[in-house]
């Protein structure tokens, strides 16, 4: 049996579509600027009532500030899907209409955790990244060649990263519970689709006759570097983060220098006290919205040539909010 002859292209072509060499390109980037890269950083899913593994490309961690070595004030983790598209191809993503006011989320794609940390930090720096930024509520992809327009590669990489948080999430809960108090810093969280397509957002003004009458996307679009989607979830989600995270209920048992319990018997108010260390853990373990939802429904999609400057905007804005971070938790004995 002969092995078909593959032209010049066509391995070519297919390395490429395969992402292997984007997903090398945007690890190296990554790594150049202090972060140390986990690939194929894996999730247990239901498939068709099977369990399986999944994975998303890359988890990209940090210690910032990243620049200091021997001062560790937080812990950075970034997911990272990337989408190899040819050239032709096109990513239109249709402006937020619905003010922030009204949003039942709070609207960070970078989120800072200190509540489970014997820390605090604001994020004043991170707020404002959020109000620069563009933000979407759907997207599609549009092949410039044959017309052909649909959205199943933005959702298949928004879904891997959205799956993947839960087991994040869980880890560094626990992580921070295990850890002496001084080494409990706050963890800091986002998710990035890195695409080689171009990407629009339809300009605000647009209405159905000026995209029936333009003559090229550019008439009604603007060329973005990043943006940020809000993509919300199912009831299949909620399964899923139930099962991953059921062990978050047993958090109590591995809260070993009763930082959580302490963090959680200084809050008084019942508002707060959902958002004490176990209030967050109890959520997670039952996929309650309030918390579900500000880690898990906002992604950041970026154009690869744009990824350094993303990269390094995201360091230097948590570098800013770094700067107020206090420890306001030692050990049992001790206060702070």
């Amino acid at each position: 049996m002969t092995t078909p002859k593959l032209t010049t292209n066509k391995w070519k072509d297919r390395l490429l579509s395969s992402g292997i060499p984007l997903e090398y390109d945007v690890a190296k980037e990554f790594v150049s600027k202090g972060f140390a890269i986990d690939a194929d950083y894996s999730y247990a899913r239901s498939d068709q009532g099977f369990e399986k593994d999944f994975s998303v490309d890359l988890l990209a961690s940090a210690y910032p500030p990243v620049t200091n070595p021997n001062e560790i004030k937080a812990n950075l983790n970034i997911l990272v899907e990337c989408k190899f598209r040819s050239i032709n191809k096109k990513w239109l993503f249709l402006p937020e209409i619905e003010t922030p006011d009204f949003m039942s989320i709070d609207v960070v794609p970078i989120q800072v955790t200190d509540v489970c940390s014997a820390y605090s930090m604001e994020n004043s720096h991170i707020r404002k990244f959020a109000d620069d930024i563009a933000f979407a509520y759907k997207g599609t992809e549009i092949n410039m060649s044959d017309g052909q327009v649909q959205d199943a590669d933005i959702k298949h990489g928004i879904n891997q990263l959205r799956y993947a948080m839960p087991r994040l999430i869980k880890g560094s809960i626990f992580l921070n519970a295990f850890n002496h108090p001084d080494d409990s810093v706050p963890f800091i969280t986002c998710s990035i689709l890195v695409a080689t397509s171009e990407l629009y957002i339809m300009n605000e003004n647009t209405k159905l006759k000026d995209v029936q009458q333009c003559k090229k996307i550019d008439d009604i679009c603007s060329l973005v570097p990043y943006l940020v989607l809000h993509s919300d979830y199912g009831p299949d989600f909620e399964t899923h983060c139930k099962k991953t995270c059921e062990e978050l209920f047993n958090i109590k048992e591995h809260d070993r220098n009763d930082l959580y319990r302490r963090r959680t018997e200084d809050k008084k108010d019942i508002d707060i006290l959902f958002k004490a260390p176990f209030g967050m853990a109890y959520a997670f373990a039952n996929a309650q919205p309030y918390y579900l939802k500000p880690y898990c429904t906002q992604f950041i999609i970026c154009t690869f040539d744009k990824l350094p400057e993303l990269i390094d905007l995201i360091i230097t804005t948590v570098n800013e909010d770094l700067k107020t971070v206090k420890q306001i938790y030692g050990m049992p004995d001790k206060n702070v």
